[in-house]
This record gives structure tokens, C-alpha cells and sequence, in this order.
């Protein structure tokens, strides 16, 4: 979780982004099939760095949901992440 679990709308935790970044560190070293997924405030201005850090499936919610055009912020947030 990138925010305090219970209800939509947070704002993202940058912090937990170094957890990620050790998590992924270390399914590295074991060679482990695993994949990372974070929930919580993702969106545009945050997507890029959860990646950079090694989240393989972002969950943006609110980001999507709240859009004027739901379908253009998911194309969005995916050309965000490369």
C-alpha cells in the first residue's frame, strides 16, 4: 500500500517507494517469480517513479475513476510507465 489502507482518494506516499526498491532487490537476488503490485494515490505525476522503483502492476483508482475521460487516463498512466 503507497497510502494508509481504509478509503480512496489518499494522497501517495513517496516513502514506501524504497521498500518497494529493497522488495525488488531481493526477489531479484532469489531468482523469484513474483510479481509487485502498489495501490494507493497512483497517478500521473507518480506512476514513472513506482515503476523506476519495481512495481509491475500499478492500481490507480481514483486517478481513473474521477477522470473526464476514464479511457484517455488509463492510456495515459501506461505511457507514463515506459
Amino acid at each position: 500500500m503507497t497510502v494508509e489502507p481504509g478509503f480512496g482518494g489518499q494522497s501517495f506516499m513517496a516513502d514506501m517507494l524504497p521498500k518497494v526498491e529493497e522488495i525488488k532487490a531481493e526477489i531479484t537476488k532469489r531468482n523469484l517469480n513474483v510479481i509487485i503490485e502498489a495501490d494507493g494515490g497512483i497517478g500521473l505525476g507518480n506512476i514513472a517513479d513506482c515503476a523506476k522503483a519495481g512495481v509491475d502492476v500499478a492500481v490507480a483508482g481514483t486517478a481513473v475513476f474521477k477522470a473526464e475521460n476514464p479511457k484517455e487516463a488509463i492510456e495515459k498512466l501506461k505511457r507514463s510507465e515506459e
